[in-house]
């Protein structure tokens, strides 16, 4: 299913206050469009703030959603390198729009240091950020985490901010309501067997699907590994489809199932329902 053009990708319920973020279909502009895949990558937030030792300014009394899939937030979506560059792969994905020539100012993009908020401001509305808090936590100042995200993976595609980081929700809800989506949100604090999260993702993408688009990523805690990403290689083609079969290229090498290092369990870490710290291990 094609998603409607200016459509209001989701509705993001904020305290009172409702605001309905909307996006056009993403399409990359200019020299370099010719790439195959995007990498969706998603965190899962408990597990990513436990990894990280809680420093990071979205970790402390992050809890701000109604459910347990709240946790599964948005890291970034990364475009393959296109076939017109020139460069490594490793070289892109070190640099990313670094990488790329920019004729309006006759130099190459900015690259995207810390701190992140000194980078160049990301153009969208008030309501537009203030909903994708919700979806991105990273968003928050100090980390900034979304003007780091466009200025390495957006801005030399001539995206549209609100088109790059809506089509971003857009997948995300697709995922959060799939049967992969039920299955972490039933076995929300649980620990699970890498096999049975694995089998889900066969049973609703297909298992080239999980053996070759598919990547779980985990961190050890005391009480053993922990989900903290879930990354997703997508058909550059497809990315403004409904997630499914179709929308994933089992065909790349950015992505693979096989270098997933959970190991035979993990835990789907849980927010801490007293709101004071995230730190659950």
């Amino acid at each position: 299913m094609h998603k409607s053009l200016l459509a209001i990708s989701s509705i993001l319920l904020l305290g009172a206050s409702s605001y309905a973020v909307r996006a056009a279909d993403l399409f990359p502009q200019g020299e370099h469009t010719n790439f195959d895949t995007y990498v969706l990558a998603l965190s899962w937030q408990p597990g990513f703030c436990q990894s990280k030792g809680y420093s990071p300014a979205e970790c402390p009394n992050l809890r701000n959603g109604e459910g347990e899939l709240d946790a599964l937030t948005i890291h970034g979506l990364w475009p393959s390198l296109p076939e017109s560059l020139n460069i490594s792969v490793g070289n892109w994905h070190k640099k990313g729009c670094n990488a790329v020539y920019n004729p309006q100012t006759e130099r190459n993009y900015p690259s995207a240091t810390k701190p992140w908020c000194n980078s160049k401001p990301v153009d969208m509305s008030p309501a537009f950020h203030q909903g994708l808090v919700k979806y991105m936590p990273g968003i928050k100042e100090p980390t900034c985490l979304h003007q780091y995200e466009y200025a390495k993976h957006g801005v030399c595609f001539g995206f549209k901010p609100e088109d790059y980081f809506g089509a971003m929700i857009s997948l995300n809800r697709d995922l959060r309501n799939s049967p992969v989506g039920k299955f972490m949100k039933d076995n929300y604090g649980e620990e699970v067997n890498t096999a049975d999260f694995k089998q889900v993702i066969v049973d609703t993408y297909g298992e080239d699907v999980s053996r070759n688009a598919v990547q779980l990523i985990c961190t050890p805690t005391k009480k053993g590994l922990a989900l903290t990403e879930i990354r997703l290689a997508l058909r550059a083609s497809e990315i403004n489809t409904t997630l499914a079969y179709t929308s994933f290229n089992t065909d790349q090498s950015e992505v693979s199932g096989g270098s997933s290092n959970c190991g035979k369990s993990f835990t789907l870490i849980k927010y801490r329902e007293d709101n004071k710290s995230q730190r659950v291990d």
